[in-house]
């Protein structure tokens, strides 16, 4: 990971308690190593998606605009990590709990985009 992808995937799951603890818990399975970039963004995706009836309206805002602002940053490493860990594993997950639809009308624009191209195949 880079510095900008680790502080991104720590801001947002400081945002929760039980996201930092999915981020930590994925940092102590590594052990020593380093997890790759999409199975960290992907583990905090599908903890978004499995609390997201616990957080209140101005935690989804928190948390999908900061999901958007992955998507559209200047960064390329960022952006991939941001679509192919986080927002397909949220994709793949709120399909498999029949949240798709719930979970689809928080995003913005650009992670719209990438998610309703994943969900859709």
């Amino acid at each position: 990971m880079s510095a900008l992808t680790d502080t991104f995937l720590a801001d947002i799951a400081g945002l929760d308690p039980e996201l930092e603890k999915v981020r930590l818990e994925t940092l102590a399975y590594w052990n020593e190593e380093t997890p790759p970039l999409t199975i960290a963004y992907a583990d905090i995706g599908r903890a978004i998606v499995q609390l997201h009836d616990r957080f209140d309206a101005d935690m989804r805002r928190n948390i999908y605009a900061r999901i958007e602002e992955g998507m559209v940053s200047p960064d390329e490493l960022l952006r991939t990590a941001v679509a192919t860990g986080m927002i397909e594993a949220m994709s793949g997950r709120a399909g498999r709990l029949g949240t798709w639809e719930t979970i689809r009308a928080f995003f913005g624009a650009a992670s719209l985009y990438h998610a309703d191209w994943w969900h859709n195949g």
